[in-house]
């Protein structure tokens, strides 16, 4: 019995030993499949020196918040919209007279302009984030850059782009009221961790010797172990489905929708995280519920921002009219075996109901050349240069800019 019992020990020591080796080959190797964390990693940043707590030489502080729109991944710092606003509001209040120039001090920057922001952050991540900085940032007036085609579903799932991305902060309407689920419906366990990055080791070993359409597959080979887009799916979320095509399906290829959104290629859309979504499916229980969602979480950024006696207001754009359009023409279309609908009448009462009286307008580009380069769905210098143009002049026109400045 005496040598049983030694044998059991051993076994269980070795296994013991075996499963630490593992642990410590991850963690010096760094080839975690899933980033262990409550908050995302930022792509974007809180602009150095944006604590105005010991800032007088403003009279107007504004504080732009967004994702990757108003962080412009790759921009100098002086290019960011938040300096390019800043620049075109001061330059008009100096040069055009504007307001009572003797409410506004004699200072070089009467009016300044930070960002807050992360490239993959929706309303929920922007909230948390505002909740946290507010008081040092005391803003006068909070704006919000929504995007169309990406905000919807980064509310709605707990994890960034594409399919179980990141684990981030994830809200739930219940009963009429936004709710913060706790992280472990979203974070993996200790062994599904393990075992998903020990897959995702193995897979980029083996990865240059296969082809791009063998790789594609290796998201859906992860989620067997981890998959909390497909857990919230079926935990949280009701139907995808809304009305039924009655026209026949477009068979698109896969190139044609990427032109408007080169996301598009990786996008699950059977869930409903498409960059399309804002305008797919009329009727769909899922996606109505995801603008309710985020329209709850719009009005709980204005009703922070009300408590610390800041205005809110927010914009979108849309290039529709231009060369390189953001979403496909009125049609239903066949994707991967999915078909779906897309309303572009559908797309505009949603974001009436998600922004509704905090609309300050929605601005069409007319500009072809608005993409960066690559690809990139992000606005180059000179389309962002025609939106915060329009931001400054409905800002003037809307009496914000004085009514704060004169306060």
């Amino acid at each position: 019995m005496p040598r049983l019992v030694t044998a059991f020990l051993l076994l269980v020591l070795s296994i013991f030993l075996a499963l630490a080796m593992v642990e410590v080959l991850l963690r010096v190797s760094g080839v975690f499949g899933i980033e262990y964390g409550w908050q995302p990693k930022l792509e974007g940043r809180l602009e150095e020196g944006s604590d105005y707590s010991s800032d007088n030489s403003s009279d107007l502080r504004i504080l732009l918040l967004g994702d990757s729109q108003v962080t412009n991944p790759g921009a100098e710092p002086e290019m960011l919209p938040a300096k390019i606003l800043e620049h075109i509001i001061n330059r008009e209040l100096q040069e055009n007279n504007h307001c009572d120039m003797t409410a506004i001090s004699s200072g070089d920057r009467p009016v300044s302009v930070s960002t807050l922001g992360a490239g993959g952050w929706g309303q929920d991540q922007q909230f948390l984030s505002l909740a946290k900085h507010i008081g040092s940032l005391k803003p006068d007036l909070v704006l919000l850059w929504f995007t169309p085609e990406n905000d919807l579903w980064n509310n709605t799932f707990p994890t960034h782009y594409p399919r179980n991305g990141t684990p981030k902060p994830t809200f739930i309407v219940n009963d009429g009221e936004i709710e913060l689920v706790d992280r472990t419906e979203i974070l993996p366990s200790w062994m599904e961790l393990r075992i998903v990055a020990l897959g995702v080791s193995v897979l980029r070993k083996v990865s240059r010797r296969l082809s791009k359409d063998v790789i594609a597959q290796f998201p859906r080979l992860d989620s067997l172990f981890y998959d909390p887009d497909g857990k919230w799916d079926r935990k949280f979320l009701p139907p995808m489905s809304g009305d039924v095509p009655t026209s026949k399906p477009l068979n698109v290829k896969q190139t044609t929708l990427e032109s408007f959104n080169p996301y598009f290629a990786n996008d699950p859309v059977g869930i409903g995280k498409s960059h399309f979504v804002i305008g797919m499916n009329p009727g769909s229980p899922r996606i109505d519920s995801m603008v309710e969602l985020t329209s709850k979480l719009v009005k709980a950024i204005n009703h922070l921002a009300m408590e610390n006696d800041s205005m809110f207001a927010a914009f979108y754009y849309t290039a529709e009219k231009t060369t390189q359009p953001l979403y496909p023409p009125d049609g239903t279309y066949k994707y991967r075996e999915y078909d779906f609908v897309f309303s572009s009448s559908e797309m505009k009462a949603r974001l009436s109901k998600i922004l509704g009286e905090y609309l300050l307008f929605d601005f069409e580009l007319e500009i072809d050349d608005w993409r960066k380069p690559n690809n990139d769905p992000h606005l180059t210098t000179k389309a962002n240069q025609a939106v915060m143009s329009r931001v400054a002049s409905e800002l003037f026109r809307g009496g914000l800019i004085c009514r704060i400045t004169s306060n």
